[in-house]
């Protein structure tokens, strides 16, 4: 009788590790499992930060060229403003005085002084 006790008994821990190790090993794969799958949720939310990073970089780089380009056009547009503007203020400077005014006159309307004849030469057009 005691033998058969102790056999059962035996028999019931025997059967109740392999009912906890199985347990066990349910839980670990469940661990497993919830590990293997937040790791491939943290790894696609990495490449897609990963691709936005690079899609930022890429529109801003050429945003930069861009605008290099634009600035070195205005540039140059106002270094020919800044020189076409000193034209302009040596040219005022010139027809603010009675001679540059004179010259001016004389000039662009064709008039003479008293006792000055004006010689107007007419020159062919080329035929082209």
């Amino acid at each position: 009788m005691i033998n058969k006790f102790y056999k059962d008994n035996v028999l019931q821990n025997h059967a109740k590790k392999l009912m906890n190790s199985h347990k066990n090993r349910q839980k670990m794969l469940k661990q497993l499992y919830k590990k293997r799958f937040y790791g491939f949720l943290t790894s696609v939310l990495l490449i897609l930060l990963l691709m936005q990073v690079v899609r930022g970089l890429y529109l801003n780089f050429s945003k930069l060229i861009v605008l290099h380009v634009k600035h070195n056009k205005l540039e140059v547009i106002n270094k020919s403003a800044n020189t076409k503007n000193e034209e302009l203020k040596i040219l005022l400077a010139k027809y603010n005085s009675p001679a540059g005014i004179e010259e001016m006159v004389r000039n662009t309307l064709k008039m003479v002084g008293p006792n000055e004849v004006l010689l107007v030469i007419k020159r062919p057009k080329d035929k082209e």
